[in-house]
This record gives structure tokens, sequence and C-alpha cells, in this order.
């Protein structure tokens, strides 16, 4: 692998890959040597044991109910909503709530009961409105007294309990305590009433190697140009007038001409991105060549030093859905092959960070952690984060855009390892409902 190949990847925000699917495809998906997994295969990825893909099944009933409970707090007038917590394991959906429960959100509770969900409601000293104010105000706020040349960077995200916001600083001396922290960071100071619960480690951004087309599938190892970065792809989508479809990827990985890889022959061109980006989420629209498809890339990661080309068998994509904190997830980077047991353990979180390619602060992540094992690493951005249907389909959720380089979420990469390399169990993703609705493109599906 050459010196130059290597830095560029290293170069790139940490890339995660997508899911391929198991429903029927059309003759034309199942084409140059792609083919359908079969259940036995959606099992062997790491995590997905067969008592995890037990609770995705009733986690897939549970967040139905969760959301219903969610917009029906959200609209309440004078709302105290804090949050939804999803509990498959439980079968229970836990609502923190500042102040009285309204009429309106005690019906879908009780509606959701039903239905046969527990449903706890606890209290929360500050509702979802309050902590996204806190957030917003740390955001406005500098990360250095004076000038520096260090890179700082700074995530914040709400406690799915309500008790305060959870800071992450990176870019700081090595050794750095909390509580020196909140003396050398402006933004970490006095002035806001909201319990910080403040720790040092950054974030960092975070492919299936040559794929086949027509049509393209997600989960792909891409290349800028000739010598770019490098990241992966998540979702195939078509624009809502019908009239194109694209390949969805995140949008620090940069605006051009994306291909597959230079030491990859022959070389096949995904195409150019499109000018509108949806800066705020991290994602970005490459308008395909020869159209893109409903499925993605899973099980396998690719090696470049040993030749490895990665999975060759996919899986459908049957919608996109909302995401609640307590869900079961699965990545799929092209690096670091598919991962699955991915807990959503915040919503609504700040990442502000040195802007890549346009992308700096980013107001409305997600952050998801596994037990132990990597979920993502440098050349797995741009994938997609996916949630497994009962049906043994996938619920699209995001596109990875970032790891938290806490030395506690670090852990050895697995397949190619160059000394650039960083994975880590902690993956930050935009809601890809969101990102899609900003772009003005829908989920393809079979």
């Amino acid at each position: 692998m050459n010196r130059r190949l290597m830095a560029a990847v290293a170069a790139a925000f940490v890339v995660v890959t997508a899911l391929p699917g198991s429903a029927v495809a059309a003759p034309s998906d199942a084409g140059s040597g792609k083919t359908l997994v079969g259940e036995s295969e959606l099992l062997a990825a790491a995590g997905l044991s067969t008592d995890v893909f037990a609770l995705m099944r009733t986690q897939e009933a549970l967040d139905v109910l969760g959301e219903r409970i969610q917009t029906a707090g959200r609209e309440a007038a004078g709302s105290g909503f804090t949050s939804v917590v999803v509990d498959a394991a439980r079968n229970t959906l836990t609502v923190y709530w500042r102040g009285a429960v309204p009429d309106s959100v005690a019906a879908e509770v009780a509606a959701a009961r039903d239905k046969g969900a527990a449903v706890a409601v606890r209290s929360a000293p500050y509702s979802e409105v309050q902590l996204k104010a806190e957030v917003d105000r740390l955001a406005k706020l500098p990360l250095r007294r004076g000038t520096g040349t260090d890179r700082r960077s700074m995530s914040a995200a709400p406690r799915a309990d309500g008790t305060g916001i959870d800071v992450a600083v990176g870019g700081l001396p090595a050794g750095t305590t909390a509580s020196q922290a909140r003396a050398m960071v402006p933004a970490l100071g006095a002035g806001g009433r909201i319990p910080l619960n403040v720790t040092t480690g950054g974030v960092e951004p975070a492919s299936r190697l040559h794929d086949s087309p027509p049509p393209h599938w997600g989960g792909t190892f891409m290349q800028r140009q000739n010598e770019g970065n490098m990241c992966s792809n998540a979702f195939g989508v078509t624009g809502n007038n019908g009239a194109a479809t694209y390949m969805l990827t995140a949008a620090h990985c940069g605006p051009g001409l994306w291909r597959t890889p230079t030491f990859v022959s022959p070389r096949l061109d995904y195409g150019n991105t499109i000018a509108t980006r949806d800066l705020t989420r991290d994602g970005m629209a490459i308008l395909t060549n020869a159209t893109s498809g409903a499925y993605v890339y899973w099980g396998r990661l690719t090696n470049p030093d040993t030749g490895d080309f990665g999975a060759t068998t996919g899986v459908a994509v049957a919608d996109a859905s909302n995401t609640l904190i307590g869900d079961r997830l699965c990545t799929s980077g092209a690096l670091t092959g598919t991962v699955c047991d991915v807990l959503v353990s915040s919503v609504g979180a700040v990442i502000f960070d040195p802007p890549v390619n346009g992308v700096g602060f980013m107001p409305a992540m997600i952050n998801a952690i596994t037990t132990s094992a990597p979920a993502a690493g440098n050349g797995d951005s741009g994938g997609p984060v996916v949630a497994v249907r009962s049906d043994g389909r996938l619920s699209a959720r995001g596109i990875i855009s970032a790891i938290s380089t806490h030395p506690n979420d670090v852990r050895p990469c697995p397949g190619w390892r160059p000394a650039e390399r960083t994975c880590s169990r902690s993956v930050w993703f935009g809601d890809l409902r969101s990102i899609m609705g900003t772009i003005g493109v829908r989920i393809n599906t079979p």
C-alpha cells in the first residue's frame, strides 16, 4: 500500500458502511457477482446474535409507539418533554418529563400500554427544550482563549434522563483533567445553569471495494477524484421528482467526482456530487451515472493491503425510520465490516469541530456505542447506519460522520491497520430522514 494512499485514507472522516438486504432483488441487482444474504449470513455480522435479532424485532414495535409519544410530547403546549428511551430486553418505554404530563401525551402512553408495551413515566429536572438551549449556548462560545495551533473539538449531548449534558473536549494536552479543561475552554466556564459532565477526548471524522453497476449498492469504498479522500457511501436514493438517482455519503468527504479507488482495475465512476448538502447533519448526494439500487453490502470488511474486496452479498433496504435512545443498530463500514448491537446513547447532540469541507458545526447528531468491539474507524465515513427489521430487511437510520477518540472508546482496528487509522466503539451519525428532506430525495426500496 503506497504512502500517499495511506495518508489519503487517514485524512478522511471515519467512514462506516452499510448493511445489504435479504429480500428478493430484481435480476439487475443480483448481477456482476452480487448475491443476497440468507438468514445465516445476516446473523454472521459481529454482534448480531439470534438474541440481538430477537431484541431488534421487539424494538421495531416499540419504536413506532415511542415515536408517537415523542411527537405528542414535542407538540404539547409549554412542553416538558425530555426524551423517550427504548428497552427492548424489558419490552419497555421510559418517558422522561419535566412537570405534569398533559392529557394528549397521557393518551399516547395509554395507547402504548394497550398494545402490550410497558411504559414508565419518570420525572426529569430539565426538558428537551431547556437542554437544547444550553447546548446551543455552549456552541456559541469559543474553545480557546486567544490563539493556538492545536485542533480542538467538542461534543455536547443531552442526557436521556434530563439531569444534564455530557461534554467531551478533544485537542487538549495529554493528561488534562476535567477540572483543568473547564478552566482552559471558555465554552465550559461559568454562566450555565444546567450541570455539565466533562471528559477529555474529542471526535474525529470517520468500503466494499469494487461495486459493479447497474445499479450501485450502498456500503462501498470510494475515492474522490484520483488521489483524494476515501469514504464509503450509504444508501441509494431517488430525487423527489423521480428524475434521477443518487448515492448518499458524508458531506465532509468533499465535493467532486467520486470513483472506485486508484488501485482497483478497471476503475468505475460513481458520479459527481450535487450542490445541495446537509452540512448540519453531514449529508451529501452523488448523482449516479449507472443508477442506484435498494441494497447495501453486508458482512466481510475490505482490506486494501491483502487485496480482499470484502462482502459481495447484500441486504434490501425496506424503509427509513426514526431513532430513539436505547435502539440497537448496525454499522457496516468497508474497512470495519458489519457490526451490530450498537446501542444508541443520545440524540440531539451537538458537535463543533474545525470545518472539513464545510462541515464543522453539527447541531443534531446521534451517538451510539458498542459494549467493546469497534463500530467504525477511518475509512468508514459516509456509510450507513441501520436497524434490522423482523422480516430480515433493513430500516435506514443515518450516515456515519465521526468517531469518539476518548481513550475509553478507542479500540484496535480490524483488517487494514495503517499507522494513521483509528477505530472506536463510539460513532456519531446524522438522522437520515432529515438529511433526505434537506437534499430533496427519498430512499430506494425494492
